[in-house]
C-alpha cells in the first residue's frame, strides 16, 4: 500500500492557500452594532494577498473561505463578549456550520454581516449570515485550566503524511501539528486539515490531479470538537475521511463531481461532515 505526503499529492504547500496561503491573510471586524443585544451588525474586511493560491503558476481570484468565514466568526464572537462585559477567553468554538452561497464572495474589502447571539444553558450560539454565507457556531465554556489558543493557528506547521488510500472513496493518515510553542488545535486547523484532505480524495475520484482542476467548493460543512480534551503541539493522530455519497454531472462547461464526506480521527476529538464539488475540465478522463 503506497502512503503519501499531502504535498505529494497537492502540490507544494507554499502554492496552496490551505497549505500556506491561509497565514498571509488579516481579518478586520470593523464595527460591532446591536440595539438589543441579540442582533449584531458588523463590517468585515479581509486583507488581500496575490498570491493568495496558485495553479498552474497562475494566481488564482481570492475569495471569503471556510478559514476566512470560522475566524471572523471566533471575531465577531469575541467583540459581542467584550461589549456584554463576559470574557470570550473562558469559551470555546465547539460547533461550526457553514452553509455557502451560489457564488463566490470576491468583495472581500467591504463584507456586510449579521448575527444572532441566543444563550442556551452554559453555552452561546451564534448564527447569521456573512455576506451570502450562513453561519451557526456553538461556543461552550473551557473545561477547567483550558486555555484558548484559537488565534495561534498560523503557528502550526500541519504535516500530514503517510495517506493511504482504502479502495477508491476512502483514505487514512498521520496528522503532527509542529509548532514551537505548546498550543492546542481547534476547529480552525481541522478546517485546514481535512480540506485538504477532502480535495485529496475527490481529485482521487475523479482521476485527475490539482492542476487540471478547475474548482474545489465546500457547499456544506460541519465540525465538531471534544472540548473535555484536545490535541497538542507536536504530538499525533491518525485521521479518516471517506465519501458516503457522490455523483458526476455533465454540464456544457465541464464535468462536475459532488460528493457527501465523513471524517473523524483516532483519538475521538473531531467531527466533520461536508457536502463538496469539484469540477474538471471535459479535456481530462473521468
Amino acid at each position: 500500500m503506497d502512503n503519501y505526503s499531502i504535498d505529494a499529492l497537492l502540490g507544494n504547500f507554499k502554492n496552496r492557500y490551505f497549505g500556506n496561503g491561509y497565514k498571509k491573510i488579516f481579518h478586520d471586524v470593523k464595527l460591532i452594532d446591536s440595539k438589543d443585544g441579540i442582533h449584531w451588525l458588523a463590517n468585515i474586511s479581509i486583507s488581500k494577498y496575490i498570491n493568495w493560491s496558485i495553479k498552474n503558476k497562475i494566481s488564482q481570484i481570492q475569495h471569503v473561505s471556510s478559514i476566512d468565514s470560522i475566524v471572523i466568526t471566533q471575531k465577531v464572537f469575541n467583540r459581542i463578549l467584550s461589549k456584554i462585559g463576559n470574557n470570550y477567553e473562558n469559551y470555546v468554538l465547539t460547533d461550526f456550520d457553514i452553509k455557502t452561497g451560489t457564488s463566490p464572495i470576491e468583495n472581500i474589502e467591504e463584507i456586510s454581516a449579521n448575527f444572532i447571539l441566543e444563550i442556551k444553558e452554559d453555552k452561546y450560539l451564534l448564527s447569521g449570515l456573512i455576506g451570502n454565507m450562513r453561519i451557526k457556531s456553538e461556543f461552550e465554556k473551557c473545561f477547567e485550566n483550558c486555555k484558548n489558543t484559537f488565534y495561534k493557528y498560523k503557528n502550526i506547521n500541519n504535516k500530514i503524511n503517510e495517506i493511504s488510500f482504502k479502495k477508491n472513496n476512502s483514505l487514512i493518515c498521520n496528522y503532527e501539528p509542529e509548532s514551537n510553542i505548546n498550543i492546542s488545535v481547534y476547529l480552525v486547523s481541522w478546517i485546514i486539515v481535512f480540506a485538504q484532505l477532502g480535495e485529496v480524495l475527490a481529485f482521487n475520484v475523479a482521476n485527475v490531479s490539482r492542476e487540471e482542476s478547475e474548482n474545489f467548493w465546500v457547499r456544506k460543512l460541519h465540525l465538531h470538537l471534544n472540548k473535555t480534551k484536545s490535541l497538542k503541539s507536536n504530538h499525533n493522530d491518525k485521521l479518516k475521511v471517506k465519501i458516503v455519497k457522490n455523483r458526476k454531472i455533465k454540464k456544457t462547461d465541464g464535468i462536475w463531481h459532488t460528493f457527501e464526506m465523513v471524517g473523524d480521527d483516532e483519538l475521538s476529538l473531531v467531527d466533520v461532515r461536508a457536502k463538496t464539488a469539484l469540477k474538471v475540465r471535459r479535456i481530462t478522463n473521468v
